[in-house]
């Protein structure tokens, strides 16, 4: 399914964050430490939306899967016995 996909993409983006924004040496290696500490604040916003975002695509696509055995179960043709 779609939002599954979209579900882990945003996961893994979430992860990568999480990585760079639990540590504190990574940013300010690659930045001035005025720019490292304003990335940081952004970047753990960034990491939270992520999270929110996949979290709702993951149940997206739960809903949309018992949505559709739902509506297979009600197309299902009963069997006749005898």
């Amino acid at each position: 399914s779609t939002f599954f996909i979209c579900g882990f993409v945003l996961l893994f983006t979430m992860v990568g964050l999480d990585i760079v924004t639990n540590r504190n040496d990574i940013l300010p290696l690659l930045f001035s430490d005025a720019w490292a500490v304003v990335l940081h604040s952004y970047l753990s916003g960034a990491e939270e939306l992520f999270k929110l975002l996949s979290e709702a695509f993951f149940i997206m696509a739960f809903f949309s899967i018992l949505h559709k055995l739902k509506s297979l179960s009600e197309e299902a043709v009963p069997i006749a016995n005898g």
